[in-house]
């Protein structure tokens, strides 16, 4: 059985604001991708102004949280806010489930979390969120009662309609230092703010390839808007800067982001296209299955020809290329022409550039 290209992006864990595909309600009504519950208590995401809901009032240390929608895998990751309000770097606690209902001290290293102010990355199935809360006595204000006004991602600025129009741009946010300002990249890339990155990448120009290349990694794995990863290439992004616990680099980043929508795809394909004008390695091996980006492409059912010949087009392009890590399974040893021809019998893969580049016949291992 093959193994489905799949991505793992832990930046979006270790970053301070950002969600693994973070997305709101369909109806713009909250920033909530989903209902969820604390010790009973709704997460409130109607301020769409900020990127994550909140509780306004304290919850126990072993409260239960609900997430409403079923679930094989719930992930969620706190971290303790800062007194200058943003969240700290590294996660004070990690909770892992396989239903939707865990309770805050189920953590993986048995230690409740302590009462304080908290921030929560959750990852539930293909959904993600962002939520602000409290750990105290149950139903006294949390620090976010008022609304969540102190917290760590900026709000747009307010306008009435009678606001002059401004012919220079606002003046960036201040920061205490460089992760502060790297995260305001991150918040620009989330929120396709073109512009807004250009000028934090002119202003902190060495911060392009910060967290060994998380914002050029961040704009790949978003897979939406080509300008955005052209502009942080541009500044000097390393497409080829490795994930550290996956070692995906962008290409495997972007391709793990194919899906049968007509308009994703060709996200995909646009951004593939500038990742191999940049120089972006099309041999370079992942870690759990040994997988080249051409592999990669040639395994995921909604990569099509255009796609795959952006990848084989480098002169150096091994479309020979094996699987070899230990987690290929049955697939270990299959060259891109196992791949190709274990498609549909009409794909219109099997018609692509690709079987004219040098393709070996091999056999199955």
């Amino acid at each position: 059985m093959r193994r489905p290209c799949r991505r793992f992006i832990p930046w979006l864990v270790a970053s301070s604001l950002l969600g693994v595909g973070f997305a709101a309600a369909q109806d713009g009504s909250s920033v909530m991708p989903f209902k969820m519950t604390v010790g009973g208590q709704e997460v409130d995401g109607s301020n769409t102004d900020l990127a994550y809901g909140i509780l306004r009032t304290a919850v126990a240390a072993d409260a239960e949280i609900v997430i409403d929608k079923q679930l094989d895998l719930l992930n969620i990751y706190v971290f303790e806010v800062g007194a200058d309000d943003w969240p700290k770097d590294n996660p004070v606690a990690t909770i892992n489930a396989t239903t939707n209902k865990v309770k805050l001290n189920a953590t993986t290293d048995g230690k409740a979390v302590p009462p304080g102010d908290y921030h929560l990355t959750i990852a539930a199935g293909d959904a993600s969120a962002l939520v602000r809360f409290t750990i105290g006595t149950p139903g006294t204000p949390s620090k976010w009662a008022g609304g969540g006004a102190a917290a760590g991602t900026p709000p747009p600025p307010t306008k009435t309609p009678d606001d002059p129009p401004k012919e220079e741009p606002e003046e960036l946010p201040a920061v205490a230092n460089d992760d502060q300002a790297f995260t305001y990249m991150c918040y620009a890339v989330q929120n396709d703010e073109l512009e807004t990155l250009k000028r934090w990448l002119a202003k902190y120009p060495k911060l392009v390839n910060h967290r060994n290349g998380e914002l050029l990694q961040s704009a790949c794995s978003f897979a939406r808007n080509v300008e955005i990863v052209r502009a942080i290439l541009d500044a000097g992004g390393d497409p080829n800067l490795k994930q550290p616990k996956t070692e995906n680099n962008c290409l495997h980043i972007v391709l793990g982001e194919a899906t049968s929508d007509p308009e994703a795809l060709e996200s995909v394909r646009a951004i593939c296209e500038v990742l191999v004008e940049k120089g972006c390695d099309v041999n370079d091996h992942r870690l759990a299955d040994g997988y080249t980006p051409i592999v990669c492409a040639a395994v995921t059912p909604h990569v099509g020809k255009e796609i795959i010949e952006i990848l084989v087009s480098p002169k150096d392009a091994d479309v020979n290329a094996v699987s070899t890590g230990k987690e290929a399974n049955l697939t270990k040893g299959w060259s891109v022409l196992h791949y190709v021809c274990d498609r549909a019998p009409n794909d219109v893969v099997k018609n692509a550039d690709i079987v004219q580049r040098g393709l070996r016949p091999q056999p199955k291992p």
